[in-house]
């Protein structure tokens, strides 16, 4: 209860407004169970976190990821996930959530696999693997409403609402309207993070629209640190486009002492890509290196392909054109790849401002398919029966045919071999 109380505290609730950890002993001894070891190291990680000492929590969390994997507890694995999230691990929580959700599908724990959906999803929007995230979002979505928990269906329509914005999906106002809908029904300790997601996606959706000052209103308003750091490049931008430079330079100088005290690629590399920014032109050069060299150890592509882009729009405007078409060669096949079309066209544009006429990409099978049918595919691919994916996919064997046949149909294959031919994402 204490862990969980301190971890609920740095998302922003105030169940350990009031709690004294030196009440309970955190002191690990040679009698302690992994599961005991773990839970004591995850709240000196999150008592740390509070006090704004990320270089302690950090490392002390390192210690609790270790001690987790001899753990096999659903709610362990569940707050060793969130205490990574928060502390910006992004391959911990990966992790932690995916044995979380295989272990509650083994045991038929639906409550359990619909809070490892959600969470995994963090993991694949910073990961690229956007495939993979609409199919979790879209199943837990489909058993929040199977078990009848509308509240929780709020959770994966934001996911599915932020997603269509970055891909420019023409379901995003559908998915809007569904999202407002079902947030106005009391969400619990999801309000927080149901409301940054949409205020992230309303966000997005306007920044792709040229409305900059409605971006910068919407973004502005994400108030969770967790959300606020995964969404650091747009807030930036969204910022300096709006002619705030102020607020910019203080999301950066914010930023800068979390990735200082906690030395993640991917925030040193949002900082370099913040202070290039707002920097006068002859420093921003040294800043964009900065930041592609830290992003390249960061394995989040969408966000590398953000800086190339801005990187290679500085370079067109200051006449280097050949020098912005590397740049912009990269990040306009990270995009394509992503199916973030929004930003496909954008790069599009600017290659062609630079003397270049970007070439189309052969046009991939995924956006026929729907989410279950690309699951389907998927599992079917790595060698499972119809009877496998359907305990897989919580469904039965018939219908896992129908989806098959679907995909069958839209693809223009005919036998399950063939499969193995077709670009199925992630």
């Amino acid at each position: 209860m204490a862990v969980a109380a301190a971890v609920m505290r740095n998302y922003g609730a105030d169940s350990g407004a009031t709690f004294e950890p030196h009440a309970i002993s955190t002191d690990c001894t040679p009698a302690d169970a992994p599961r005991t070891r773990c839970l004591k190291q995850l709240l000196v990680a999150m008592t740390s976190a509070g006090r704004g000492d990320w270089a302690s929590a950090v490392a002390t969390l390192q210690d609790a990821v270790a001690t987790g994997q001899d753990v096999v507890d659903l709610d362990v694995w569940g707050n060793v996930g969130n205490a990574a999230l928060n502390l910006g691990d992004d391959e911990a929580p990966r992790r932690f959530y995916t044995m979380m959700l295989t272990r509650a599908r083994e045991a038929g724990a639906g409550m359990s696999v619909v809070y490892a959906l959600q969470r995994l999803a963090f993991s694949q929007l910073l990961a690229g693997q956007w495939t993979d995230l609409r199919a979790s979002a879209d199943e837990a979505l489909a058993l929040s409403r199977s078990i009848g928990q509308a509240a929780m269906t709020a959770a994966p329509m934001s996911w599915l609402t932020l997603l269509a914005a970055c891909q420019g999906r023409p379901d995003y106002d559908i998915l809007l309207t569904d999202l407002d809908a079902a947030a106005t029904r009391p969400l619990g300790i999801l309000a927080d993070p149901v409301h940054d997601l949409t205020r992230w996606a309303v966000g997005t959706r306007a920044a792709h629209d040229g409305d900059t000052s409605a971006a910068f209103h919407h973004l502005k308003q994400m108030r969770l640190p967790t959300l606020t750091r995964m969404a650091a490049l747009d807030r930036v931008e969204a910022a300096v486009r709006a002619g705030d430079t102020d607020q910019a330079e203080a999301w950066v100088l914010e930023l800068r002492s979390f990735a200082d005290a906690t030395r993640w690629p991917w925030a040193l590399a949002a900082v370099d890509y913040g202070r290039a920014m707002v920097a006068p032109s002859a420093e921003a050069t040294g800043h964009f290196a900065s930041a592609l060299a830290h992003s390249a150890r960061a394995a989040r592509p969408y966000d590398e392909a953000r800086i190339r882009l801005a990187y290679g729009e500085f370079l067109r405007r200051a006449q280097r054109r050949v020098d912005a078409r590397i740049h912009l060669r990269l990040a306009l096949e990270t995009f394509a790849d992503l199916h973030a079309e929004p930003m496909v066209v954008r790069t599009t544009q600017e290659l062609r401002a630079s003397g270049e006429t970007a070439r189309k990409r052969d046009p991939s099978t995924l956006p026929a398919l729907t989410p279950m049918e690309l699951k389907v595919a998927q599992l079917v691919r790595g060698g499972l029966s119809n009877k496998e994916v359907a305990g897989q996919c919580w469904v039965s064997p018939r219908t896992v045919a129908f989806h098959l046949r679907n995909v069958f149909t839209k693809t223009g294959i005919t036998s399950r071999g063939e499969l193995a031919q077709l670009d199925l994402g992630s």
